[in-house]
């Protein structure tokens, strides 16, 4: 078979430490990396090769990254190679200077290299494919009318409808990359829109954003629960829409290619097994030595490294054997499949309560203990990255066993039910152990959990239903 292509990026960047780990970083993801510490340097770099992705700062010796962008947007020959600037400065003015002036994308520093290399692969994916096609049900025609020319100026094709079963037809026929919707329309509601979406195995996984005048917070949690991606009130700000919009469509279409290649780039970004020696030590010293421009290196990079997870700052939790809010990284490599059976009721006997979340790969099923009294937003965002990181490990059976939490709330619904759209896309499943009536004190949360799940008393049943 022949070698996959390594795509071209060129990284610039003036504090040479943060510049020379992004590239050794990006070299052991198959990337073939170019460096440049000066704006002019970048200028004739950008002129003399081919590349397929720029990462910029903003505050270079000679010029800002702001004239660097418009610079290359002018010129026929850069102007479409995907750009994304990685600055210090967070401030709203400079992102959406940035964005204005065509950036792909704005990240500020310290780096989440992961969440990197997720906007990376969705850039270099998306600079040669077709327009994006948000759906927009809104009974109010100025609102309309502006939503459509907001989202046309921003590159996406919209689709419009002034009614919620209008919008269904269209959801249905078009399999739009995301719905904006009303909550109040003349027939159906925007509840029984997204009901009906999340409904159907065609529609089911489409990004769900509700945009309306609705601001009680009982409005805001019936929605969540139902499973929208977001909930965003009028009057609203374009930059917060937009902002939410890509964000929603971006992480679907990650997902989406991800782990259901299709020919394109992102089918060759499979785990790069290096066989340098050298290249493995170098790689050990960057993350031993630390550097202030880079949060926190994925858990593949360090398996072999006779370091311990846990002495590195600012890891995210993902799911382990024993894993927590403090816990270990997950290693990219899935587990053998387990059927012993002896380990996995060892597992179970020596349930950590200390521990938020453990998790264990049994009979081809990832089960996972959630060791939490009260499911609330917090631990919801915790929650939601620890399951991203079984996605992007392809697990594809799931239980979760539920049965120490006293209270749940709808955000926590919200996180399963997302997850849920998400593994489904990938022709996964996922499986809840609960004890209903224990758990909820608001009916409709309860009703959204046993609309959208199946839900099992006993743990063993749930993994044997498999």
């Amino acid at each position: 078979m022949a070698a996959a292509s390594k795509k071209k990026v060129l990284i610039i960047e003036d504090d040479i430490s943060l510049s020379d780990n992004l590239s050794l970083f990006l070299t052991k993801k198959n990337f073939h990396t170019l460096i440049s510490h000066t704006g002019q340097e970048a200028l004739k770099t950008c002129l003399n090769q081919a590349l397929d992705l720029i990462l910029c700062d903003i505050q270079l010796p000679d010029m800002s990254g702001f004239s660097v962008i418009q610079e290359l947007k002018t010129n026929e020959r850069t102007k479409s190679i995907p750009f994304i600037f990685l600055s210090g400065n967070g401030d709203s003015t400079d992102v959406q200077k940035g964005l204005d002036l065509g950036a792909t994308e704005y990240i500020t520093k310290p780096i989440k290299v992961n969440s990197l290399l997720e906007v990376i692969y969705t850039s270099i994916a998306g600079s040669s494919e077709e327009k994006q096609t948000i759906l927009v049900i809104e009974d109010d025609l100025n609102i309309r009318d502006s939503l459509c020319a907001l989202f046309s100026r921003s590159g996406y094709k919209v689709l419009t409808a002034s009614n919620g079963q209008d919008g269904l037809e269209k959801a249905f026929s078009s399999s739009p990359n995301l719905v904006i919707c009303d909550i109040m329309l003349p027939d159906l509601d925007g509840y029984s829109v997204l009901e009906k979406l999340t409904g159907s195995e065609k529609t089911q996984t489409i990004p769900f954003i509700y945009l309306t005048a609705k601001s009680e917070l009982s409005d805001f949690r019936k929605g969540m629960s139902l499973g929208a991606d977001d909930y965003i009130t009028k009057p609203f700000k374009a930059e917060d829409l937009l902002n939410s919009v890509k964000k929603r469509i971006n992480k679907f279409l990650n997902i989406k290619k991800l782990n259901k290649p299709s020919g394109s780039f992102l089918e060759e970004q499979h785990e790069i097994k290096d066989d340098s020696q050298a290249a493995e030590q170098n790689l050990k010293e960057v993350l031993r030595s630390g550097n202030p421009g880079i949060e926190s290196f994925p858990a593949d990079e360090l398996r072999n490294s006779d370091k311990k997870t846990g002495e590195l700052n600012n890891e995210e939790p993902a799911p382990e054997q024993n894993s927590g809010e403090a816990g270990q990284m997950l290693s990219s490599e899935l587990p053998a499949t387990g059927y012993d059976d002896i380990a996995f009721e060892n597992f179970l006997a020596n349930r950590k309560d200390s521990l938020d979340y453990q998790s264990h790969y049994y009979k081809n099923v990832l089960v996972i203990l959630t060791n939490l009294q009260v499911a609330v937003q917090k631990e919801a965002i915790l929650f939601y990255n620890y399951l991203l990181s079984t996605i992007e490990n392809k697990y594809m059976n799931i239980v979760i066993d539920m049965t120490k939490i006293d209270i749940i709330d709808s955000t926590f619904v919200g996180v399963l039910i997302t997850y849920k759209k998400m593994i489904s896309e990938n022709g996964g499943k996922i499986k809840l152990v609960m004890i209903i009536k224990k758990q909820f004190s608001n009916s409709m949360i309860q009703q959204s959990i046993e609309k959208n799940f199946e839900i099992f008393t006993d743990l063993k049943t749930a993994v044997k239903s498999y």
